[in-house]
Parts: C-alpha cells; structure tokens; sequence
C-alpha cells in the first residue's frame, strides 16, 4: 500500500535545485526539507522526501536541518530510497568454537561464509533464514558482520549449533520498500541500499531536528560525524526512525530537549562512537525495538547513554555487544531518570561490561529489567535511590542441598510502590519444564500475590517472538522455605527469560532470602 502524502525526490548528482516533481528531482537533501510545508494538516499534505542512493557516499558540508515541522498526526518524511536484496541456497563454510562469555556455543549464533565479500556492517539489519540443517526454518536478525573474517553474528541464539553445510537464505530489506513510488526517470532503482551520508568529521551537526520532532527519517547510513561532544550526527531525534546505521562519531545521538515527544526508533544500529556511544543527553523518552549497540572505541570516555530527568530509555528485543565500555549506562541528573530493558540480550562477543552506573551528583533510579548480563544483580526501577547487588547472608540456614542463598532487601530510598526484581536466565529445550525456586520471608508477612515470578520464552516454532506468563506462591506460612513454581511451554528451543518480582516489602530492612539453585522437572 501507497504511502498517503506529496512525494518529492532528491537525486544529489542534478546540477541544480528543481520544483520536486518526479521530473526535476531537487539535488540537496537539506534544502528539499526546506520546502516542506509548515505543519500539515492531513496526511495527504505532508511531504515524503525520497532520497535515491548512489554508488558513491554522499558528502555533506554542512547540517540538514528542516526549516518547518510536520505535525503530530502528518509528520514529513525523508526516506533512503529503499530496496530489496535477497540471496538463498548460500552455505556455510565453518563456525566458530568454543563458548563467549554468557556460556553460548558460538556456533548457536555466528557463522563465517567467504561468499560474503561485502564491507563491514553490509548486512547488519539483515534477515537470515536456514534451509537445511538442524536449524531448518530459524530465522534471525543479523547484528554484526565482519568483513575481514566473513563472519555472520545473529541476535538470539538457535536452538541448534550451525553447521559446516547448512543452507540458509540472507534477505536485507530497507523500510517502505512496498511503499514506492514510481521513481523518477533515470533512478537506479536497485543499485544500493541506503544513501550513505558522509560528514567528513566536520564541526557541525549532521542532521539536526532539534525542535523539529514531528518528522520519519529511515533507510541511511551517516558516519564520520565530529570526533567531539561539541556536535552530534543526529540532533533531536524524529519521532519515528527506522532502519539507520550511524558510526564514526563523537555523538551519536543526542535527542532534544523540550518537546516532550517519545521517539520511536526500529532497527537503529550504533557502533565506533569516539566520545559518546549512543545518546548522549536523552531529555525525552525513546522507545528502541529490535536495534544494536556495539564496540564503543573509546575505553576512557565512552559513556554510553546518558539519561536527562525524568526520562525514559527503554530497550525491547535489543542487543549489545563487543562494546567495551558497553554502554555503561549512565545518569546524569539531580533527579530521577528511568532505563529499562526487555528481552535484551547482552555481550554476544567479547566484553562482558554492561556496568549499569548512577552516578555524578546525586541518586538516581535504574531498572534493568531483562538483560540477560550480570545475572546475579538485583535492580529496581524507582523514584529515587541505588542499584541493587547480590547480598550472600548467614543469618539464617540456607534450605537443605544449598550451600548458600540470596536476599533481595532494600537499600535506604526506595520506594515500597516498585517491585524489587531478580533476572535470571535459562537454556530451555521445547516441551514443558517446571522451575522451582525457594524462597523465605524474613522479618516480615507476605500475601501470596506479594511474590510473583515471570517467564519470557518463545512462543513460535521459528522466529523470535515471546510470550509471557506468570506464577505466585502457593498458601505457605511466614517461617521457613518455601516454594516459588512455574511451568514454561515454549514452542522451540531457546533461551526463557526470569524475573522474580518482590512487591510487597519496608525500607526498615525486611527481605526475601532466595535459593539461587533452582530445581528443575
């Protein structure tokens, strides 16, 4: 289906600016945006800018910034002129030994084929989809290719280890590619996947939006933005992003400030930050889905994300890795900001780093949801306080078999509102299984709604869609160890996700003190 709007094209190898028409392309991205009008009233009025890629990156010397917004419910557009390249029956050659640092056989989730001449990250954003093998019918999403080893690495893990033979299709679809238009005569509609934007390290922003939030922007790739935190190659994020790879520069992102909108970004790929990698500054909330962030250069300065007041990060089916500061995930407030993930998997190479970090200043708040790193933290997202760590205890004898337990307690300023939370993770067969924890109530009385425990795993036969269930407590009395139950189905073999949720507890000091070994039917 037709996107709803006035289509305009850029084609930066015309020798002068036209009027738009499919015609007379304009040959400036910036000064197309320019013309967009103020505001729209309808979707029919908004502007959709197309940007057709060429064989050669594009330079830029100066920032594209919009002149007029789009309006909340007709926001302009400016899309890489998109396309489709799919190749099947390619083989593989060999995978990797040995496990990474989460205990993952390598060859459940990298691959190295030589027919993959293509530079490095050509095929990050990919879909990879075997054909034969022991993962006939898997699909999953490329985050990383390295072109000097021609090595595939893929999100989630397989269920099966990849094999030296096994078949697979590869597929690297921008977005909007069923969107088209009819192009303008004399477009390479297939030649390339994205425009690649080149800033050349200038002193300016690359692309600014600050202000201007009620914009799309999809399908290109900027790189070599300032190697300072002075400019940033995206400057106030848009309020829908699809499809962007952005590298090679001081500050990725920093989003903007006052307009109070939550930026929706899809499959936005970050790596090779020299100051900041990441977002730098994030005064509104920004949902990310299905994205990457990955090896920041810089061991001493990189920070990762920095989050303003009151603000939200919150990370759905997102991945980071061979990141060697990793993000580690910074606040920089006197007031609360809020981080929270689902579904993330982290450090699928080499540095297991993720260090969630609220410091400068004052307290600040913190919740790490569903990452998959550290598995023996407690976290808590709340109002005001600190992140909370494995607590080991001899006040009271572990349950029989155990040679130690865990206490998830408060720490002073937290807020009794928000669950306490304890991330596990577990490599789990198809079929059902059921896990028991123990767990004891010290100090104090719990309803059996208090105490929830929640299982994320996979619900389909092939892909990587989750679903969810939970499970409290059986009646038990105040004293002693007890039972914490649940039954997961999950449609393949795969990776379930736990998270043990305390909801009811006082800051005097009273806690639940949990078995971390679990047993297993």
């Amino acid at each position: 289906m037709a996107l709803t709007g006035i289509h305009k094209f850029v084609d930066t190898s015309q020798s002068s600016n036209g009027d738009g028409s499919s015609s007379n392309p304009y040959n400036d991205i910036d000064y197309a945006c320019d013309q967009a009008p103020s505001s729209p009233s309808s979707e029919s009025d908004r502007w959709i800018i197309w940007v057709r890629g060429l064989s050669s990156d594009i330079s830029i010397s100066d920032v594209i910034s919009p002149t007029n917004n789009g309006s909340y419910n007709a926001h302009h557009m400016l899309i890489g002129w998109p396309r489709q390249i799919s190749y099947s029956d390619y083989t593989v050659d060999s995978v990797p030994t040995g496990t990474d640092n989460l205990g993952i056989n390598k060859a459940k989730w990298q691959f190295v084929d030589s027919v993959l001449t293509q530079g490095d990250n050509y095929w990050m954003g990919a879909e990879v989809t075997f054909t034969s093998g022991n993962n006939n019918g898997q699909t999953r999403m490329v985050i990383w290719f390295d072109a000097s080893t021609d090595t595939i690495y893929l999100d989630f893990p397989l269920p099966n280890d990849i094999a030296s033979g096994d078949q697979y299709t590869i597929t690297l679809k921008s977005e909007f590619y069923d969107d088209r238009p009819t192009a303008p005569s004399g477009w390479d509609n297939d030649t390339n996947i994205m425009p690649v934007i080149d800033g050349g390290e200038g002193s300016y922003d690359m692309m600014n939006f600050f202000r201007k939030p009620y914009w799309t922007l999809a399908n290109f790739e900027l790189k070599n933005g300032s190697n300072t935190a002075t400019y940033r190659i995206i400057y106030g994020l848009p309020i829908k992003c699809y499809f962007l790879k952005i590298h090679d520069g001081g500050v990725m992102i920093r989003h903007s400030s006052y307009t109070k909108h939550l930026a929706q970004a899809d499959r936005i790929f970050l790596w090779d930050g020299t100051y900041y990698n990441g977002i730098h500054y994030s005064q509104n909330p920004i949902l990310f889905t299905r994205s990457h962030f990955n090896r920041g250069n810089n061991t001493t300065i990189s920070k990762g994300f920095i989050v303003g007041e009151n603000q939200f990060l919150t990370f759905k089916d997102c991945t980071f890795g061979r990141v060697s500061q990793v993000a580690y995930l910074v606040t920089d407030s006197y007031v609360a900001a809020r981080i929270r993930g689902e579904n993330v998997i982290v450090d699928p190479n080499n540095y297991p780093s993720l260090s969630p970090t609220s410091n400068y200043r004052s307290p600040v708040s913190v919740k790490f949801s569903g990452f998959n790193c550290e598995p023996n933290k407690f976290r808590q997202w709340f109002n005001n306080g600190d992140i909370y760590n494995i607590d080991e205890d001899a006040i009271i004898d572990p349950p029989s078999g155990a040679t130690t337990y865990i206490k998830m307690a408060p720490r002073a300023g937290c807020a009794p509102d928000q669950p306490l939370c304890h991330d596990e993770r577990r490599y789990q067969a198809s079929g059902s299984k059921t896990y028991t924890w123990k767990f004891y109530p010290v100090n104090m009385s719990l309803d059996a709604t208090d105490l929830e425990v929640e299982a994320w795993y996979l619900d389909e036969s092939s892909g990587t869609h989750r679903a969810y269930a939970t499970a409290n407590p059986s009646a038990y009395s105040d004293d002693g160890w007890h039972d914490l139950s649940i039954t997961v189905n999950p449609a393949q073999a795969g990776t379930v996700y736990f998270k043990i949720k305390l909801k009811k507890y006082n800051t005097s000091g009273c806690y639940v003190a949990l078995d971390p070994k679990v047993d297993v039917s």
